[in-house]
């Protein structure tokens, strides 16, 4: 699956989409198929 992570420091410079490894969700958990995000630059803090 594809993620988005954000490293620290929490700007935009560090955003990265990254696979990872697709696992079953746990006990309390949920998944969750997005099938499109979107991050506005004027949103940056």
């Amino acid at each position: 699956m594809k993620a988005m992570r954000l490293r620290h420091p929490p700007k935009l410079e560090n955003l990265t989409v990254e696979d990872l490894d697709s696992r079953a969700p746990g006990a309390g958990e949920v998944k969750v198929r997005v099938h499109a995000a979107s991050l506005v630059a004027g949103e940056e803090r």
